[in-house]
């Protein structure tokens, strides 16, 4: 028979490999039921408050220039500016003194009985400087405004801008036309000191012109 004593310390070994193998897999299973694994892409995220935009400062360039209503039209000016004379034909509005920068606007209005477009106006313009008989310069400056004027359209205004000239020099433009059914609108820019627009002044021309609203 078998040695009784050196089978114990055998099935002794064995007993507690079988017994720790099933508490393993007991464990495992009680642990399988208490907790569930979370795929990461399944993963519910935290709830987020919605996102609100913080408002950026205007950029409006005009925003605290002063405005200039009539009966017939509304524009803007730049706060240092003054208006200087006011009728029913011409506003004229121009920096005050002691401020920069320099600077003048004006808006004439004719009345327009033929209702000529405003590319007949400009034609009439370019052609009643061609026959000044008093200026050497007349006939090349008038030429010269035919080569450069070109369409303009800024907010409500739908013109034609014209180069400015001085004795027959180019300068900066500086003048734009916009005839309608019944009236002629002539707006112009200065710098104040009656020589050539600059490139600046330009600039403001376009931005007093953007806010150039008709009233009727």
């Amino acid at each position: 028979m078998p040695n009784q004593k050196g089978l114990a310390p055998i099935l002794i070994v064995i007993l507690v490999a079988v017994l720790g193998i099933g508490g393993y897999f007991v464990y495992t299973s009680l642990r399988g039921g208490m907790y569930q694994t979370v795929r990461p892409d399944t993963a519910i995220s935290p709830s987020t408050s919605p996102t609100t935009a913080t408002p950026t400062p205007s950029s409006d360039p005009t925003a605290n220039w002063k405005t200039y209503q009539s009966a017939n039209f509304s524009f803007k000016y730049p706060s240092n500016g003054v208006v200087k004379n006011a009728s029913s034909t011409i506003v004229f509005v121009s920096y005050q003194e002691d401020t920069k920068p320099y600077w003048t606007f004006s808006v004439s209005t004719t009345d327009n009985p033929m209702h000529l477009s405003t590319k007949q106006i400009v034609d009439k313009i370019v052609s009643d400087l061609k026959s000044n008989q008093n200026a050497p310069w007349a006939k090349s400056q008038a030429d010269q405004m035919s080569d450069t004027m070109k369409a303009y359209t800024n907010g409500q205004i739908t013109g034609i801008k014209l180069q400015s000239f001085d004795e027959g020099y180019p300068q900066s433009f500086g003048r734009v036309v916009q005839a309608t059914e019944n009236k002629i609108y002539e707006f112009n820019i200065g710098d104040g000191s009656g020589g050539g627009v600059s490139d600046e002044d330009e600039k403001l021309f376009d931005q007093i012109l953007s806010t150039f609203k008709f009233t009727q």
